[in-house]
């Protein structure tokens, strides 16, 4: 079940057009990042780093994004040998939009 404090770390996460961003690319980890050779992008995730690359940033900016990401539950990472590797989690992400149409919709 999700509590309030989830929903809030949510919100938070979407407030962030980098965070934004992140979602949009890994929704196509293929197109994004199908250069990936470490492990294939789809079935096993993105690498931190190549998500700090596409971005533009340093890699701990991108970490602490993919963190809040990660703690509103719209990410999930694995760690395989040095890499940690990001996918995107639709279920998480879809199930919050249908919260927030709900949510608008009951306004008085």
């Amino acid at each position: 079940m999700i509590t309030i404090m989830d929903r809030s770390i949510q919100i938070k996460a979407l407030a962030s057009e980098t965070r934004m961003e992140i979602l949009r690319l890994l929704a196509k980890p293929k197109q994004h990042f199908g250069s990936q050779w470490s492990a294939d992008p789809v079935e096993f995730g993105v690498c931190m780093t190549l998500i700090a690359e596409a971005l533009g940033v340093a890699q701990p900016t991108a970490s602490r994004h993919l963190d809040i990401l990660k703690q509103a539950k719209f990410i999930t990472v694995k760690r395989h040998q040095k890499w940690s590797y990001c996918t995107r989690n639709d279920t998480a992400v879809h199930e919050y939009l249908h919260w927030v149409k709900l949510e608008l919709a009951l306004v008085k």
